[in-house]
């Protein structure tokens, strides 16, 4: 799928796409490859100086602003039954 780089098999691009992998849903790590994809075909979003800093300031102020808005990623609580409860009559 890609290019090996010199004494490197894993390139910077695959280690992010696992990161990403293990920590979004399926819909949206499927939304952020079809970006990165566009990204790689020449698409540009409206970024008028792809070498400036500027994007990625802008990206650590999202990220900030959002960090404490996080959505759960597991919602199940895990409750284990214990015999012999205060109402238990079975263990007098």
């Amino acid at each position: 799928m890609y290019k090996k780089t010199e004494n490197r098999t894993t390139t910077e691009l695959t280690r992010i796409q696992i990161l990403l992998a293990k920590k979004l849903y399926k819909k949206d790590y499927d939304k952020v490859m079809t970006v990165m994809w566009a990204l790689l075909n020449g698409a540009d979003y409206g970024v008028e100086d792809v070498w400036s800093t500027k994007f990625l300031r802008t990206a650590e102020d999202l990220y900030f602003f959002h960090k404490n808005k996080q959505e759960e990623t597991n919602n199940v609580v895990k409750f284990k039954v214990i015999k012999g409860g205060k109402d238990d009559k079975s263990n007098r």
